[in-house]
């Protein structure tokens, strides 16, 4: 049985995107921010004289390094996950009342943690909003801190790891405290009620505007996150943006996001072996219109010059993708380039020429993209698709033909692919009108068969038939997928294999 997560380059991918986010926090206009509560303020002591900083040295330098890592052992009711890479990037799901035991993780602005305790949570944190209750004995996490938990029926574990902790640490030595939790120091008392996100050193009035103390249920939740995410996005992003505006022009303010959507997908295949895949999936794209008007700021967590077939799970898991993105396409002819977060970031560029045709009732779809990474050098990719409408716009039809090189690869890899379904209902109903191409992830609800075959070079490596059904699960904003088939595959001995796609998404 195999898991995979991916939690490493989605928290590096935190870290780099904090620059971008740290841009400014605003409230949302016409809405009037609720009573931010107040933050804990540190008194310093006095100075501590020479003997007082020698004898101190040495037990300060064992609790820097204490406060590096969280590692603990939970024991209580409930479920629950967590994941998080510094505030901006954290997220929770679940409700537990939990005693733990282990390194409590960061202490600051507390004098001193306990390695045992109480710890309770209930609610929702996406993207460092936070939607869960105010309840006793909540959990205190550094800013800066990198965590993954996981908490089933009556026992739990989390591991976490604080990067401004490790600059502490390494600075205490030449007697600089960045952190400002060296003893000898003054006693703080903190809250004994707080959230998920405690911000007991810096709160956000955004993310208190009109947020009850206890949330009526799971629906009222999800509608605060449904406005409060995007616009915390939004702003931010504006804020970043407006630094690009020209002297003398005017500043356009509040940046349309194209897209935002989270998603989080899991994969079983039952075969010779079982495999369970889980995987996250993140997609920004958002206009700069101040950065010379014509760009937009992307991210991604898979790559995208993978074959069009590969779905979120089976694309290449090269970390996350942070990017600019040309808006004023020259002979439909797109550009982009960024950072990919892996370990070890790497540059990144391509450009994509996307001509279109219309042949009777068939529209046709051409990109011929080239991309270039500073560590696996040259790549192309070739695709060639069309579509077709039918039944008063209410079916489709497509088929897609794609090949890949790159210069890492061992040789050419190609799909063909079929696909038929029912569009219900789509999150853009101009496509349907217009008699565009689309995907399943356009579809707020519908239904359809993908047939599709793979190979490499001469060679054809798998074949796959997959039925996929897409539902409306909470108003346009939680839509759930399932798809469902056989799959045969050359490095199984062609055996076949039962395959169940889970999925559901967040539509901002």
């Amino acid at each position: 049985m195999k898991m995979v997560c991916g939690v490493g380059r989605h928290a590096v991918c935190g870290l780099l995107a904090g620059w971008v986010m740290v841009s400014g926090w605003m409230p949302v206009a016409g809405e009037e921010p609720a009573p931010v509560a107040p933050l804990v303020v540190v008194e310093q002591a006095d100075e501590p004289g020479v003997w007082s900083a020698v004898l101190w040295y040495l037990p300060n330098r064992v609790m820097d390094l204490v406060d590096i890592v969280r590692l603990r052992l939970k024991v209580g009711p409930g479920f629950g996950m967590t994941a998080r890479a510094t505030d901006f990037a954290a997220f929770y799901a679940g409700s537990q009342k939990t005693a733990f035991i282990g390194l409590p993780g960061p202490r600051y602005p507390d004098t001193f943690r306990y390695p045992f305790g109480l710890e309770y949570q209930r609610g929702l944190v996406i993207a460092g909003v936070d939607a869960s209750d105010e309840r006793p004995h909540p959990p205190r996490y550094g800013f800066s801190e990198v965590d993954i938990g996981l908490h089933l029926g009556i026992v739990g574990a989390e591991i976490g790891l604080d990067p401004f902790e490790v600059a502490d640490f390494l600075a205490g030595w030449l007697l600089m405290d960045l952190r400002g939790d060296d003893y000898p120091r003054k006693r703080v008392e903190l809250p004994e009620h707080g959230r998920v996100m405690s911000h007991f050193i810096a709160a956000s009035e955004h993310d208190t505007t009109n947020r009850p103390a206890v949330f009526s249920g799971t629906q009222e939740r999800l509608d605060y996150l449904a406005v409060h995410v995007p616009n915390r996005l939004q702003s931010q992003m504006q804020s970043f943006d407006a630094r690009f505006a020209g002297e003398g022009d005017p500043v356009l303010v509040h940046p349309p996001m194209d897209e935002l959507t989270m998603g989080l997908y899991t994969r079983t295949l039952v075969g010779k072996k079982t495999e369970i895949e889980l995987k996250p999936d993140v997609n920004l794209d958002v206009d700069l219109p101040n950065l010379e008007r014509r760009v937009s700021l992307f991210v991604e967590s898979s790559s995208s010059d993978d074959l069009p077939g590969r779905d979120k799970l089976e694309r290449e898991d090269d970390g996350w993708t942070v990017g600019a993105r040309s808006k004023k396409n020259v002979w439909d002819i797109s550009t982009d380039v960024g950072v990919r977060a892996k370990w070890l970031p790497e540059v990144f560029a391509r450009a994509a020429w996307k001509p279109t045709w219309a042949w009777g009732a068939w529209k046709w779809n051409f990109e011929q993209r080239v991309f270039w990474e500073s560590d696996d050098g040259f790549g192309e990719l070739t695709t060639l698709g069309a579509v077709r409408w039918f039944a008063d716009k209410r079916w489709v039809y497509r088929q897609i033909t794609s090949g890949k090189f790159t210069e890492a690869s061992d040789g050419y890899e190609w799909e063909q692919s079929f696909m038929a379904g029912r569009a219900i209902k789509l999150f853009d109903e101009s496509r349907r009108a217009a008699g565009r191409s689309i995907g399943a992830g356009d579809a707020i609800a519908g239904y359809g068969l993908r047939a599709s075959v793979f190979g490499s070079d001469d060679n054809t490596d798998q074949y796959r038939l997959l039925a996929t059904y897409r539902w409306d699960l909470y108003r346009q904003f939680v839509i759930g997928e399932v798809r469902a088939g056989p799959q045969w595959r050359d490095s199984e001995e062609w055996d076949t294999e039962a395959r169940v796609d889970l999925g559901i998404e967040l539509h901002f």
